[in-house]
């Protein structure tokens, strides 16, 4: 489980797998936004999960690189 505070952002880093070959869903995107990984300009961005208001939400994450198993876990908002 992971707890976030409402507009934190949890950085996710890929290691050595490409930045951009993750997807993500949320199951109540009210709650908290995934944001996929990107290249722009030569910078690397990671991909990340927003906390957008107070609740609890689950997130899974898949490699489209195959031979990973997909990333499951939980996100707790809390108010600042």
């Amino acid at each position: 489980e992971v707890d976030l505070v409402v507009g934190q952002v949890l950085n996710i880093t890929t290691e050595s797998l490409a930045v951009d070959s993750y997807t993500g869903e949320v199951a109540d995107r009210t709650i908290a936004e995934f944001t996929e990984g990107r290249v722009s300009g030569g910078a690397e961005f990671n991909p990340g999960v927003t906390a957008l208001t107070e609740g609890s939400t689950e997130v899974v994450m898949t490699n489209e690189q195959g031979g990973i198993q997909p990333l499951e876990f939980s996100v707790t908002v809390t108010a600042r």
